[in-house]
Formats: C-alpha cells, structure tokens, sequence
C-alpha cells in the first residue's frame, strides 16, 4: 500500500486501513473485527468503507466485507448511514448478506423443524417476532429498512465513485483516493490479510478435557475492543463441540496445544457476524465437520455464505455434512443429548440444553430474555401461550447456565438476571457480555475465556468409556476408515493402551519393528540424526514401515508431552490389516518416505499448508512418474485420470497453442471438479524438460478431498495465471 504524504493512514491491526479525509475517515478492507480497532483508535468508527475486488479469502475463510458491526455502530450508536463504496455486482451481495443478517430470512417456515409441526404447543410466531424487533428507533419504530441503514455508493462505467468532495477511482492493480485534485492514498485492488495473532503461553502441563465441561474460546460482544467474541467448546468424553466458533478459533486451538481434529462437530445458534464469521473458517480447515442447526438457520448462513464468496449455496453445502436440529427432539451427538429451541431474537436464533452422565447446562445464546416484554407480546397477539410458557419457565435448575446478556431489546437486561432470586442464579455465568460490567456481589459471575477458566461437570465414571474412545480414533483413522463394521470388535480385542510421560522414547533408531501405534492424546516426536523431523498428534499413526518392509526403525520417536496411544504387536496388526490394502498403502508411504516425496510438499506453495496427517495421507497414493521433453501430461479436452505434482523439470500450460503458465517443482498440474462429477479439462499441460512428477488417481485425490474441504476449495480455485 501507498500514501503520499499530504493523508494520514492507518494500518488496522486487524487487517485494512483508514485514510482521513473530509468526508471523515474512509476505511479500506473490512475483516472481521475491525470495528473493535476504530472504537479505540483516534480516527473513531468511519462512516465511509470501501470494499476491496476480493471479498473473501478462501485460504483463511475470512471475508474482507464483514459490514455488519460497522453497520450496526453507524446506525445505532452515531445515528448515521453507512456508506459503502463498491461494484454494482458487490452491492447485490452486500444487501443479500446485510438484509440475511440484520433482518433475517425473506421466509420463514418452521413447521418441519418441531416436532409434531404447528400441533406443537410451543409452536411460535417467528415471523411476528422477527417483526417486533424489525422497528426503527429515530422514526417513531416504524418498520426498519436497509435504506435507512446504508448508502451504497458505486462506481461507474470509468471506474469513478464520487462522495461529497471524496473521490475514489478504481483502475488496475487498485484504487486512489482523491479529494478534489489531491491525491490521499492508494491501496491494492485486494486487501493482505494479516498474520494470525498469536496468544500463545508457555504452558507446561497439557490440558486435559474434560469429561463433560464447557471452555470459552471468547466471551464477548462485537463490540468489545480487546475480546473474543461469545464462542464455546462443549466437551464430552474428552471430545469437543464448537459453539458459534470465532474467528481463528483453530489457530486458537493449536496454540493452546489442543488438536483441532477431537472437534469436528459445530453448532450454529444464529447467523449475526459475532457468531457465524468462524464457521465458514472451521469448515475449511483440516477434517470435515458436522454442522448441527435448524433447517432455518443453516440456509440463512449458505445464502450468506454464497453471497460473501460468490459459489453457490448448492457448492457450499457440499463442504460439511448435517445434522438437523428438530426442537421438541433430542439430538445424540458425541454421546450426549441435546434438546434444542428457538430464542426470542431478532432473527431465528437457537439455544439448548445438553445432558450428559447424570449432568446438564443450558445455553441461551442471544436472547431477550425479560418477562415483561414476554408477556405483552403474548396480550398483543403476537405469541402464543405455548411459546409464552415455554419462555417465561428458564430451566435454571440446570448444574451450569451459560446466559447471555447485553443492550434491549435484542439482548437480556443485566439487571433481570441480577434481580434473580438466588436459587435460580446460583449457577449462571453470564456471556456476551463486558465482565467489568457485572457486579461483584450479584450472585452471578461472568463467564472467563481460555482453557483455565474451563467449567467442569463431574460426572459418573461412564460404562465403556474407554471402548468408545478407542473405536472414535478406529472410525476416523484414514487407513482403517472403509474398514467393515466388524473388524471394530477385532481391534478392541488387539488394541492395548498405553500411556507415556513426556520425553520418553517410545521407539529406538536401529531396533527391530515389534509395535504399531495411534495417538489417542498428546504429541509424539520424530528424531533423525539428533534433529526433530516431524510431530504427530491425535488421529496420527506411527511405526508401521518397519511392520510391512521387517526393516530396522529409522528413526527415533519420543514422546513430545504427556501421551496416551493404542498399541497393536507386529502379528496382531499384520493379522488385522490381511485382505485388505493397508499393506500396500503403507509399503507406498514407505517408498515415498524415503524419496523424499515429503520434502517436495513441504516446499510447495499449495501443499505446504496441509498438517503432517493430511501429507501422510497424500504420500500414502502417490507414485512416481517421469516424463521426457514434449511430453504431455493432460492434452486439452481430455478427462484426466490422475493429477500430477512437479518433483523436478518444468512444465507449460496452455489453452488452444496461448502460453498460461510455466510450472516447477511442487507445483499442482491438473484438474479438480466438483464432487461427485467429471469433467474435460480445459488446458494442457506439457512437459518442457526432463520432468518427474508425483502421480495421484483422481479417484484417490477425490476421497481425499471430500474429507478436506478447505484444500478442495484451494485447487478447485487455482489460478494457473499466477504461477507466470
């Protein structure tokens, strides 16, 4: 980015920049949480944005137009539109997401998602209850619509935008900002997001999770500089549900030395920003995940989604699988259960009870929660008893409350619950909320975020706790995931487990292979020549060349911290794999391992950001492939049977004879399409030296991509243009 030196700019920690102008400051790049920088900055919260030619980055799943918070503070708190500078083509997206997000779907039918439909007695009125918050406050609470909002400025068929004496002209590679003859700024056409901040703390003893329990990822409100937003972890059997996840909640995660993949399950309570920027983001990331909501809720996110990223709902939806949240239902998920409602919000908003060993909580999520205005909602027409009732009657006996509170109408009074009577608040923790605002002596506390403030449900010690965690890691290791169902029982039979204390080697470099082994929890290094190669974690698996090859160990492998693995013997596992083509997936790995194969991804711009189990995986299809000078390895309009990665040489892609591109080593050539589906494909790729290739069948690359979303949407989207 460039300034001259007549303008002040400013760089947002959070990503984008403001530039001051007479029209007040104007704001380039809207990521996630930036409203939380200008709320404590000089420049104050802008009034004028301008949205960046990209407004979503896939490889972070961060849109870089989140004008939601901007939107609501200019509104609600300065008592002004927003103005927004963009395309024609980014306004149509920005009202499908802002008109999704602020007043919530166009149409609302609920019946398939209560139990017994409309004859449920709590059956409710959303509509009529969307509509009661649907009021604007400077006009007498007549019915509020986007243009009292927003004033969406775009440019012309020159590039040209024009507000008051600010002009801002859009040209290639960016856009500069004038004011009358003066040149203030210039940004790039496309904002660069920042590096994840870190919060990493030294921390000597691993966590542990819980049994059953709740950590806070954050606490607050999108409005609150300095906090996370309101997202949770809910922990059962020591696996983990992600509650409405933050922004960079893996990374979060990771730092915390906590293996992102013993949660892949997440819920989504509602579609505000402070609640659904990170699901996009934790979808993309290593693993595929379960996303559990109403039927109502998960269609508005992918009509957000879609609006943000420009694929369609249909291509998004394919990203995750999905569980239903019927309420008047129990829904089992990881062993415990949830009972589900509707909160009363300003779009459809969900809450839940889970239970689980004898144990409960209850979590609102956003919530007006206030007798009173119940009440009346119900004398004037607008609910029915039913869904009255069933408001009004909390269930505070719950063993822990997680309740939520803020400003009316939209968010429940702090005074309501510090009015509670003391046997209903003995266990409320309040969120979304600024703890400083909750006082000392009220009998209830505010809910503190990160791994040390985690709140422990102590529970029975559960039958077949052990078996179940063994036959989760069995289920979802890739080498045994399209194993029969009645080799579970076989594996409990043969598996053994075992715990290590930090540091202690588990295998020596030069012995004979005896033992196989898969993390249930904790890290494990891999030592060659006194210099760690690789870490492993949960899920992963180590020790099996020296099994299927009866070579020697090559390497050393210690336990990095306290560790718990399921360890089979030599004939056991050779025993348990016979039949079937582990052995010959494994003695592929093997070959590769010593190719270096490795080595060739960690270096690859595209495959350099796939965890050491997501390599394993790739190394474990691979072979190897030469190709002489002029030789192809796609002919345009042919139907690609395998994909390629450069090892060596190079390679040109063209379309119809026109030079595209010229690839090295590391470099992805060939063709992804959407799941399920084939196609020709549209270029060739031809080798210009001596080039080795590392080959993958499609079929492999597609199983392989269907359980990894996010490296999915990273090859289906590559631009060959540039790699000139």
């Amino acid at each position: 980015m460039q300034a001259s030196s007549s303008s002040q700019v400013l760089s947002l920690p959070a990503g984008g920049f403001v530039v001051q102008t007479s029209e007040g400051w104007v704001q380039f790049g809207i990521p996630p949480e930036t409203i939380k920088d200008t709320m404590t900055m000089p420049c104050g919260v802008p009034s004028l944005y301008i949205v960046p030619r990209k407004m979503f980055y896939l490889d972070r799943g961060i849109s870089t137009a989140e004008m939601e918070f901007p939107f609501y503070y200019n509104f609600f708190i300065l008592r002004r539109k927003c103005r927004i500078l963009c395309t024609a083509s980014q306004k149509r997206r920005l009202t499908a997401v802002m008109k999704e997000s602020v007043f919530g779907p166009e149409e609302l039918d609920l019946t398939l998602e209560y139990m017994n439909g409309r004859k449920n007695f709590r059956f409710p009125d959303l509509r009529a209850e969307v509509e009661f918050f649907r009021k604007n406050p400077f006009r007498g609470g007549k019915r509020l619509e986007l243009a009292d909002m927003v004033q969406f400025t775009t440019f012309d068929a020159d590039g040209s935008a024009k507000v008051g004496a600010v002009r801002v002209q859009q040209h290639k590679g960016g856009f500069t900002v004038f004011e009358g003859d003066s040149e203030l700024a210039r940004f790039p056409e496309n904002m660069t997001l920042p590096p994840r901040k870190s919060e990493a703390t030294e921390r000597r003893i691993p966590f542990q999770p819980p049994v059953f329990g709740v950590t806070a990822i954050g606490a607050g409100h999108g409005f609150l500089p300095g906090s996370k937003t309101s997202g949770f972890i809910v922990w059962i059997n020591r696996r983990g549900i992600m509650i409405d996840p933050p922004v960079d909640s893996t990374e979060w995660l990771r730092e915390r030395e906590i293996n992102p993949k013993i949660i892949d399950t997440i819920i989504l309570t509602h579609c505000h920003a402070d609640h659904d920027s990170g699901t996009m983001q934790k979808i993309l990331e290593e693993g595929r995940c379960t996303l559990v909501t109403t039927a109502t809720i998960l269609h508005s996110f992918l009509r957000k989604a879609a609006a943000l990223t420009g694929l369609k709902e249909s291509y998004l939806a394919g990203l995750f699988d999905y569980t239903p949240a019927v309420i008047g239902e129990a829904v089992r998920l990881i062993g415990g259960e949830f009972h589900f409602r509707y909160s009363l919000h300003s779009i459809p908003t969900i809450g839940f009870e889970c239970y689980f060993g004898g144990k409960s909580f209850v979590y609102t999520s956003d919530t007006f929660n206030h007798p009173p205005t119940i009440n009346k909602l119900h004398a004037d027409g607008l609910m029915g008893v039913g869904r009255r009732d069933d408001l009004i009657n909390f269930p505070w006996h719950h063993n822990l409350v997680l309740h939520e509170c803020g400003i009316p109408p939209i968010h429940t009074p702090l005074d309501f619950l510090v009015g509670l009577q003391p046997e209903e608040k003995k266990n409320v923790y309040v969120v979304h909320t600024d703890p400083a605002k909750v006082p000392k002596d009220s009998g209830i506390r505010p809910m503190l975020a990160d791994i040390e403030n985690t709140l422990t449900l102590e529970v029975s010690p559960q039958p077949n706790s052990e078996a179940i965690e063994m036959l989760t890691l069995f289920s979802s290791t890739d080498l045994f995931r399209d194993f029969p169902l009645e080799k579970a029982s076989e594996f409990l039979m043969i598996a053994k487990k075992h715990h290590f204390h930090a540091g202690d080697l588990i295998i020596d470099e030069g012995d004979a292979g005896d033992s196989f082994f898969l993390i249930l929890s904790g890290k494990a290094s891999v030592v060659r020549e006194g210099k760690e190669v690789r870490v492993y974690g949960y899920n992963d698996y180590f020790g099996e060349s020296s099994l299927v090859t009866d070579l020697p160990r090559s390497a050393d492998v210690y336990a990095k911290t306290e560790m718990d693995v399921v360890k089979m013997n030599k004939d056991d596992f050779l025993y348990f794999i016979r039949g079937t083509e582990v052995g010959k997936t494994l003695r592929n790995l093997f070959v590769n391992r010593q190719l270096q194969t490795w080595r060739v991804l960690e270096e690859s711009k595209t495959f350099c950001t796939l965890s050491a189990t997501q390599k394993t995986q790739l190394l474990s299809m691979i072979s190897t492939n030469r190709c002489n000078p002029g030789d192809y390895l796609f002919q345009e309009g042919e139907r690609p049977v395998f994909s390629y990665i450069l090892s060596s040489g190079e390679a040109v892609v063209s379309t119809k004879g026109q030079f595209i591109a010229r690839l090295k080593r590391g470099d992805f050539a060939g063709k992804v399409f959407p799941f399920k589906k084939t196609g020709r494909i549209p270029y060739s790729i031809q080798a210009e030296s001596e080039t080795e290739t590392l080959a993958i069948e499609m079929t492999d690359l597609t199983a392989f991509l269907e359980n990894n979303p996010g490296f999915y949407l990273k090859l289906a989207n590559l631009d060959y243009e540039a790699f000139v």
